[in-house]
């Protein structure tokens, strides 16, 4: 794949993720009939000003990457390529079992309704924008190493 390929596949994240946070934002401050409830956005206990603060910080992140990745830049050095991957692997591991949990509790199959009391299972589209930027984080990786065997030497560019 192409530098830019990573750029725009990492961008639809970023866009994704955009929508969350506006979905939120709206919810928040000025509710509307067609997105979920506010309720349905919170997955945890965070105050939601850091929680927003957080997610603008990702943001950033994601136009940091996404513009390095459309040159053809580095983004890490060669030891973080698998520790990211890696990362990237659990976390959305971690995410899809959260996401099966509370999707089954929500249909009854769990048996009681321990894990649909709990906000972290009951709420879905939380874990659902975690899967997208476990999904980046694994992107990330995969371009780096893209890199480094790049026989044009772009690795080189760190700058």
């Amino acid at each position: 794949m192409r530098n830019e390929r990573f750029a725009a596949v990492t961008a639809v994240l970023g866009i994704a993720f955009l929508g969350r946070v506006l979905g939120q934002i709206i919810q928040r401050w000025a509710p509307v009939d067609f997105l979920p409830d506010y309720e349905r956005w919170q997955g945890s206990g965070l105050w939601y000003p850091a929680l927003l603060g957080l997610q603008i910080a990702i943001l950033l992140l994601f136009i940091v990457v996404v513009t390095r990745m459309n040159r053809g830049l580095s983004l890490l050095g060669p030891r973080w390529v698998r520790p990211i991957f890696v990362l990237g692997v659990l976390y959305f591991a971690i995410m899809g079992i959260r996401l099966l949990i509370g999707v089954l509790a929500d249909v009854n199959v769990l048996g009681d309704d321990s894990f649909t009391s709990a906000n972290w299972f009951s709420t879905t589209i939380p874990p659902i924008f975690h899967l997208v930027l476990a999904t980046g984080l694994m992107l990330i990786s995969k371009y780096q190493r893209r890199l480094a065997d790049d026989p044009d030497g772009f690795a080189a560019k760190i700058a």
